[in-house]
C-alpha cells in the first residue's frame, strides 16, 4: 500500500512488479567496531492505472536502506536495520568513509579530531603542556610496542601490523634480511632511525604516527588486505608519498594528525606564546633574537623533535620561525 501510494499507482498491491533495481549511492561510516552503511536503492516498479489492464506503466520506487557489518579477514555480518522511502534531506554522519574505508578529514578538522583522540587516550594533555607519552597511548589502545632493526639503510621508521605474519627485518648482527613472527597489533620501531634529531624524541613521534594509523585507518587497512592478501602492515618511512590513492591519503592524515597529538593547539600555543614573551623580556630583544631558544624548551616540554616545534611554531603562526633552524645535507645551518 505505502508502495502504491508513494508511485501513485491507482491498482491493488498484487498488480505492481518489482523490476531492476540500482544502488544510486551509499555513503559508508564509522561506528565503532562496525561500518555503517547508507544507501539509496532505486527500484523500477510496474504497474497498471486501472484493475485488469496489461498496460504497465513503470515509475521509480527510492529507497534509503541504513546498513551495518563488520570486516576482518573478509567482509561479515551484513544487516539490513532500516528501510525507508528516500528523503533529499539526508542524515549527516560525524565520521564518513570513502570508498576505502578511509576517513574524510579536511585540514581544518585536524586539530579538532586530533583533541577527540586526546579526550579519549591522554586527556590531561588538553590541561596543560606535558609530554603525550605514546607508549602509553598505545598500551590504552591494546597494542604492544616493541623495537627492532627493520632496514639496514634505516629509511623505516616504524611498522604496525594488523595481522599475525611473518615479516622481513634487518638483522645487524649478519648483515642480513631475516623473518620474524610477529602477532597483530603491535608497533615495532627501529631505535636507530630517526631524521635530524634526538632519537628518543623520534621514537615517541614514531609509535604515536602508528598508533593513528592503528586508531583511524584499521577497517581501510583491512579491507586493503583482503583485496592485496600480500599487505599485511604499514611502514613509516622517511620519504613520504602523499598520493592521491588510499595509502597516500592514510599517510597524509597521519602524517598531519601526530604533531598535533602530541603538541595539542591550545596547551602548545599558550606555552609558545608565554615563552616568548618570558625570553623577550630576560634579554630585551625581540622574538626573532630567542625563537631558537623558544624551540629548544618547546621540544623538551613536548618531547617532540625541535623540526616539528618549528612546523608546529608555523602552523599557529609565529612567522618569525620559519627562517630558524633550517637544516641541510643533514647539518643545521
Amino acid at each position: 500500500y505505502m508502495v502504491r501510494e508513494e508511485l501513485g499507482f491507482k491498482c491493488y498491491s498484487g498488480n505492481l512488479i518489482c523490476g531492476d533495481s540500482n544502488i544510486n549511492s551509499c555513503i559508508a561510516y564509522d561506528k565503532n567496531d562496525k561500518i555503517g552503511f547508507d544507501i539509496i536503492v532505486i527500484i523500477k516498479i510496474f504497474g497498471t492505472i486501472h484493475k485488469g489492464q496489461n498496460n504497465y506503466v513503470g515509475k521509480d520506487l527510492w529507497l534509503n536502506l541504513l546498513c551495518e557489518g563488520t570486516i576482518e579477514t573478509e567482509f561479515k555480518d551484513f544487516n539490513i536495520i532500516n528501510v525507508r522511502i528516500y528523503d533529499k534531506i539526508r542524515v549527516k554522519h560525524e565520521r564518513s568513509l570513502n570508498e576505502m574505508l578511509v576517513p574524510y578529514i579536511k585540514k581544518n578538522e585536524l586539530d579538532f579530531i586530533a583533541e577527540e583522540f586526546l579526550r579519549k587516550y591522554y586527556p590531561k594533555a588538553l590541561l596543560s603542556p606535558i609530554n603525550v607519552d605514546s607508549r602509553l597511548v598505545a598500551e590504552k589502545m591494546g597494542l604492544k610496542v616493541c623495537k627492532h632493526n627493520i632496514v639496514k639503510d634505516k629509511s623505516i621508521f616504524g611498522r604496525i601490523f594488523f595481522e599475525d605474519t611473518l615479516a622481513p627485518f634487518y638483522d645487524a648482527s649478519c648483515d642480513s634480511i631475516t623473518k620474524l613472527y610477529v602477532d597483530a597489533n603491535t608497533i615495532v620501531y627501529d631505535p636507530n632511525s630517526y631524521f635530524m634529531s634526538n632519537i628518543e624524541k623520534e621514537n615517541n613521534n614514531t609509535i604515536m604516527h602508528e598508533c593513528v594509523h592503528y586508531y583511524f585507518h584499521k577497517k581501510a587497512i583491512e579491507l586493503y588486505t583482503i583485496l592485496n592478501n600480500k599487505f599485511k602492515y604499514f611502514d613509516f618511512k622517511n620519504e613520504i608519498n602523499f598520493g592521491n590513492d588510499a595509502l597516500g591519503i592514510m599517510e597524509w592524515q597521519a602524517h598531519n594528525l601526530t604533531p598535533r597529538i602530541l603538541m595539542p593547539y591550545e596547551t602548545f600555543r599558550d606555552e609558545a606564546y608565554r615563552l616568548i614573551k618570558l625570553f623577550r623580556i630576560k634579554n630585551n630583544c625581540d622574538t626573532i633574537d630567542i625563537i631558537s631558544n623558544v624551540i629548544s624548551s618547546l621540544s623538551n616540554t613536548f618531547h617532540v623533535s625541535k623540526q616539528a616545534v618549528k612546523i608546529r611554531l608555523c602552523d599557529i603562526g609565529i612567522k618569525e620561525a620559519y627562517g630558524c633552524n633550517i637544516w641541510c645535507d643533514g647539518y643545521q645551518v
